[in-house]
């Protein structure tokens, strides 16, 4: 998930391409249904369903398992 840079070095944020952006989708919202139990729909709050700071504990750390981020 490392965004290209420009000609200075810096990352250019703006520039993701959309599938990836997609895909970064596809993983949060999988990555919710894991910790939820169940099919989490697209666009749904994580704490409107019922989230936990238990569950968001849980969500980080297999995103981090997942992307090898380190979200500290």
């Amino acid at each position: 998930f490392q965004n290209p840079e420009n000609s200075n070095g810096f990352n250019e944020r703006n520039s993701t391409p959309i599938d990836e952006s997609i895909s970064r989708a596809r993983l949060v919202q999988e990555l919710m249904s894991e910790c939820f139990g169940f099919p989490v729909p697209k666009e749904k709050n994580f704490w409107e369903l019922g989230g936990t700071s238990l569950m968001a504990m849980s969500f980080v750390a297999k995103l981090q398992e997942r992307t090898g981020l380190d979200i500290g």
